[in-house]
């Protein structure tokens, strides 16, 4: 009797253990698939890439770099259709539904950061912008003071407000 208790619980425990595993590579095929494409079609570099998924997906993070120069309005443009693209490719994967925490998926679940560099200086100096990201449904544009060696807030807006400037009105 307590063999077929200890497998049994084995068993239970071993599926239970698959089915958390299944999620990460699903939303690992679906992140792929994005990074192959936006690496190709915006000539990006992937610097890092992770999440929170414990226990169902509630958020990835992706950080890409990029040698071009983008004022806030270029940035913006470029940003909200690379958070969109990812958010849709996510909620309308079916597979992935049952594992995400928020259904459908928003800027909230997504952080992506964009780093603008110079081979001459490391970033992007001003007027240009050295990094974007978007991060708890805000954007926020950076430039890099080279004096100080470190980031300055240029400004951040609400990311909803962008997504209708972008695709509704045009760029601001």
């Amino acid at each position: 009797m307590k063999k077929y208790f200890c497998a049994l619980f084995i068993f239970v425990t071993s599926c239970q253990m698959s089915n958390r595993h299944d999620y990460i590579e699903i939303v690992d095929k679906i992140t792929n698939q994005y990074k192959n494409k936006v690496i190709l079609d915006e000539n990006l570099v992937l610097m890092g890439e992770g999440g929170g998924m414990m226990g169902d997906i509630q958020r990835v993070t992706l950080t890409f770099n990029s040698f071009r120069k983008l004022d806030i309005p270029e940035a913006r443009k470029l940003i909200v259709k690379l958070e969109q693209e990812f958010l849709q490719m996510l909620n309308d994967n079916r597979d992935v539904r049952p594992f995400l925490h928020d259904f459908p998926v928003q800027s909230k679940n997504f952080e992506l950061s964009l780093i603008f560099s110079s081979l001459e200086n490391g970033f992007v100096l001003p007027p240009y912008l050295a990094s974007v990201f978007v991060l708890n449904g805000k954007i926020y544009y950076n430039t890099y003071n080279e004096g100080r060696k470190m980031m300055k807030l240029e400004y951040s807006e609400v990311y909803e407000e962008d997504f209708k400037t972008v695709f509704e009105y045009g760029s601001r």
